[in-house]
């Protein structure tokens, strides 16, 4: 541009205010209000070079340019990128006679950005949000034939839910419906694919439970970890009227039968207890053994049968056990690994035993 029309411009004139107002239009980026601007003050675009961009983010590199040769300040062209210059000319309007270019207000008066996980106070107990690199996922359970099952069961009597291929995600519904709601007083999970999971979900109705008499676990999958939560909910309930627990058939070794002579310690209300069909060993046997005859005085059955694992090192613990325990009456211990010499010290041990039945 040359010192002529930049003075044009520059210097005092009515059309000075105008001007400035078309400027900073133009800084903020406004194409279309820039030629509305220009066309209602009669201000010659031609005079001008300076860039209008759009409204787009900061990282893509398209801009464009009003075109002076547009035979009307209402109808303007948009030059493509191909026929700009790569540099601006001399003709530009030097930098100190600019307008200087609008700033941002500080941080402080700014309103705070939102964040991916920022939504309305309203909605949060509807909704969850995560950032965008996470996975948002929701899961529903629902089992309808398990719901058709216990839709049928009366409350405060036995419920049977044997080999219904329950899984852990079941637990959640069968506590809420029939431990707590119905308050049944016998429950048989009897074969199915319960590990100790849904245990732990069990476990913790039965803390302040004083409804449930005998619970059937056989034949799942709950292993030590599922006897340790079961047991630490029954030795925390002092009101219990567990009386029959059967745990037969579910991977149940020696650190499984220690938890269980942990809570027989404090035991006021179990009679009978069903490990047959486990891996309980020597040292499992013992620790049994151990509280039966010095802390236990309410049991009067316990079943070891099919225990492999099981030899003729527990039979002293067993014999004290015996001399010293006067309210168990049965003692199941077959098809174990015992020898037949072990058996013959078992059996004469027993035959001088009043109201005593052991099987071997």
């Amino acid at each position: 541009m040359t010192s002529r029309k930049v003075n044009a411009i520059t210097r005092k004139n009515p059309l000075e205010k105008p001007y400035r107002t078309l400027v900073s239009i133009i800084e903020d980026q406004e194409s279309s209000s820039a030629i509305k601007f220009a066309a209602k003050t009669n201000i010659n675009l031609s005079l001008m070079s300076t860039e209008l961009k759009p409204p787009v983010p900061y990282s893509q590199s398209v801009s464009f340019r009003l075109n002076p040769t547009s035979p009307s300040p209402s109808t303007p062209t948009l030059a493509p990128a191909s026929t700009r210059p790569l540099t601006p000319t001399r003709s530009v309007t030097p930098t100190k006679m600019r307008p200087p270019t609008p700033t941002r207000s500080p941080a402080s008066t700014r309103p705070p950005t939102p964040t991916p996980t920022s939504i309305p106070t309203s909605l949060s107990t509807i909704i969850t949000v995560e950032p965008a690199n996470k996975s948002f996922k929701t899961e529903f359970y629902y089992n309808p034939k398990l719901q058709e099952k216990i839709n049928r069961f009366e409350p405060k009597l036995h419920v049977d839910l044997s080999y219904c291929s329950l899984i852990d995600q079941d637990i959640s519904m069968i506590v809420s419906q029939i431990v707590v709601a119905k308050k049944c007083t016998e429950l048989w999970l009897y074969g199915n694919k319960i590990t100790s999971k849904g245990v732990s979900i069990l476990a913790k109705s039965l803390i302040n439970n004083s409804t449930l008499q005998s619970l059937d676990l056989s034949f799942n999958q709950i292993y030590d970890v599922g006897v340790f939560e079961l047991t630490q909910a029954l030795s925390v309930n002092q009101k219990s009227s567990l009386r029959f627990l059967y745990l037969s058939k579910n991977g149940i070794a020696n650190d499984g039968a220690s938890y269980l002579s942990e809570m027989l310690k404090t035991n006021r209300s179990l009679k009978e207890l069903w490990l047959s069909n486990n891996e309980v060993g020597d040292e499992g046997v013992k620790k049994l053994a151990n509280a039966l005859a010095y802390y236990d005085k309410k049991l009067k059955f316990l079943s070891l049968s099919m225990n492999i694992f099981i030899t003729d090192l527990c039979i002293d613990s067993l014999i004290e056990m015996l001399e010293h325990n006067q309210a168990l009456k049965e003692l199941w211990i077959e098809d174990c690994n015992l020898t037949e010499q072990g058996k013959k010290r078992l059996q004469e041990k027993v035959d001088r035993k009043k109201n005593f039945k052991i099987y071997l």
